[in-house]
């Protein structure tokens, strides 16, 4: 009953967008061909970036071939970090990446992929998208650095895979591990040492102990192989992740408006796409998961890394008044639904 709940909110979400699109984003062929260039933030193995070359391939099919996306995995245009910059400045037109590689640079990053600890269903995380006004904060802030939020895609919830057992919330202390943004943040607070480091690094990061654990979606598992690297798999997870498609704002605004709604169109089935794939992934990996390697904190615990959340919620709050008014917007909803007190 929950994946069918799931499914059919995802399915009305699109069922307004069809019909609002269908009868007029049919393009005409004999205008002049647009070229894009779109850089990834993850590699060409994860679930994510198999939906960016969905997404290109919709966008190129509906517009019969006037505009072609041309998707690149994670530091082949540039660094995946520097995919905020590179979009912003218009040296590429189109990004799909983790608003926490540049927190540091925007404030409202540090919600955007999600607060740590809140524990959202991917359709939760929709509707405070798109129901509750996430999504017109965020495209307050990038507007402001040149650049057109288009779409949030919720992909999986981030969890640790680590070499070290973490049994006990005293696990987390001296726990050298891989992650960004808010969760860095948490770690801290649980007396861990985060490190930053982009997803193609950490296969070799783990297999040779240079980080104890690191933190992605239930997919790096099987998708990309951590399975051989990393012993153990930390329940529940410890954030959210969203990734957002961002356009560069002048490439956005010199699209004919039937271009716009093709991008739009598609990048709303993107979020589909990737939201069911990456739910049948989690479901299957935990099924399946091999016994004594998948390790969940007690309730005592959770309680415990819950309350250190919530002063990593308090920090992200008191950094903009965007970011104040997104947190307790996110606030209210998990109160609405019995999620916290």
């Amino acid at each position: 009953m929950k994946k069918f709940v799931f499914v059919l909110s995802i399915v009305l979400i699109f069922v307004f967008t069809v019909g609002l699109y269908s009868g007029e984003a049919i393009a005409k062929s004999d205008k002049k061909v647009i070229k894009w260039r779109l850089a990834g933030g993850t590699p060409p193995n994860d679930i994510g970036y198999e939906g960016v070359v969905e997404f290109c391939k919709n966008v190129k099919e509906r517009s019969n071939g006037r505009l072609v996306i041309t998707p690149y995995p994670a530091n082949q245009l540039c660094k995946a970090k520097d995919n905020f910059q590179a979009t912003k400045k218009g040296m590429v037109e189109a990004m799909y990446s983790p608003g926490s590689y540049w927190s540091g640079i925007l404030p409202e990053a540090n919600w955007e992929t999600g607060l740590p600890y809140t524990t959202l269903e991917r359709s939760e995380e929709i509707a405070l998208m798109f129901d509750y006004g996430l999504l017109d904060l965020l495209r307050e802030a990038y507007a402001e650095h040149n650049m057109h939020y288009l779409i949030p895609t919720p992909t999986g919830q981030r969890g640790f895979m680590s070499n070290k057992p973490i049994r006990t919330i005293e696990d987390y202390k001296g726990l050298k591990a891989r992650c960004t943004g808010p969760e860095a943040d948490l770690l801290r607070e649980l007396g861990g040492s985060p490190v930053f480091m982009t997803g193609g690094e950490i296969y070799t990061a783990l297999e040779l102990n240079t980080l104890d654990a690191a933190s992605w979606t239930m997919m790096a598992w099987t998708h990309m192989n951590w399975k051989e690297v990393a012993k153990y798999y930390t329940l529940p997870r410890t954030a959210n992740m969203i990734v957002a498609l961002v356009l560069n704002m002048d490439a956005w605004k010199a699209l004919p408006q039937d271009l716009k709604n093709i991008v739009e169109w598609s990048a709303r089935d993107w979020i589909l796409y990737c939201a069911s794939h990456y739910r049948e992934v989690e479901a299957t990996q935990e099924n399946n998961m091999e016994p004594g390697r998948m390790i969940t904190l007690s309730e005592s615990d959770q309680a415990k890394v819950q309350q250190a959340a919530f002063r990593v919620w308090d920090k992200i709050a008191a950094m903009s008044p965007r970011n104040a008014k997104a947190v307790e917007i996110i606030k209210t909803y998990l109160k609405k639904i019995g999620r916290i007190k």
